[in-house]
């Protein structure tokens, strides 16, 4: 397995990248590429110091850990994708500071953006995480039929499978016609057959307070990652106003990965 981890040496995505490699303590054959935007005018001797005594934190900390350094002078987006593309890459983890803080820099006011235009994964980190060993994957998804055909079905079981994950899909129920029930209902059994083999566990949630819902019933179930799907597979603004995937990322102390 290849994971990206973009670093611009902020406290929030150094976290990220110290939550990145702790997986390697619970599962092997893990390769980080950790990358560097050389955006700014700073001198690239100065960035890859910069680069070099990031990197020997993290081997010090975690000498189990297989890993690289890329710097080029692309931007976040870009950058990221073309690292993806090259090493074939399985997962990005990126780092988020809370909601209206002005202390961002590059990689903490970019994440969303990066997470909706790259074609694999992204695990957001909020700034208040911290690392446990992975148990529970709770994937969120709204309470509406015909999602077999929008959610990234196989690319969510690899998760579940590299990661040895169980799951739980979390049905999160908002104002529908009484007719529409049934329908639905049916239609969201036969995606809990599909994953029939992972032996998921199925859960109908009130969706009056959507997040706060979601962050609640996540802590009370033990789960160790939330999932949501957005890019293209957007559903949630078919329902609502606003994006629940940013709320969960700016309001999460567990991670957020977004398909």
């Amino acid at each position: 397995m290849v994971i990206v981890v973009p670093v611009d040496f902020s406290p929030v995505s150094v976290q990220a990248a110290r939550y990145a490699v702790s997986l390697s303590q619970q599962f092997e054959d893990i390769r980080y590429i950790f990358y560097h935007s050389h955006y700014s005018v700073t001198e690239i001797e100065t960035v890859q110091a910069d680069m070099d005594a990031f990197a020997d934190g993290i081997r010090a900390e975690h000498p189990q850990a297989i890993f690289s350094t890329e710097i080029n002078k692309k931007g976040i987006t870009d950058g990221t994708r073309e690292l993806v593309t090259t090493f074939n890459a399985d997962l990005v983890i990126m780092g988020i500071n809370g909601k209206g803080k002005f202390n961002q820099k590059l990689i903490g006011s970019n994440t969303l953006i990066v997470a909706e235009s790259l074609d694999v994964p992204v695990l957001i980190i909020p700034e208040n995480c911290t690392w446990k060993p992975l148990e529970h994957l709770m994937l969120a998804i709204p309470y509406q039929a015909h999602l077999s055909g929008i959610l990234p079905l196989d690319a969510i079981e690899k998760v579940v499978r590299d990661f040895n994950f169980k799951l739980e899909i979390a049905s999160v129920h908002v104002d529908q016609k009484v007719a529409d029930l049934i329908v639905t209902l049916t239609d969201q059994q036969a995606l809990v057959d599909r994953w029939a083999h992972l032996q998921p566990t199925y859960t109908i949630l009130d969706g009056s307070n959507i997040v706060n819902t979601l962050l609640e019933h996540a802590h009370k179930q033990g789960a160790s990652w939330i999932c949501t799907v957005t890019k293209e597979h957007s559903f949630w603004e078919l329902l609502l106003k606003g994006s629940v995937t940013s709320d969960l990322a700016y309001r999460s102390d567990l991670p957020i990965l977004v398909f």
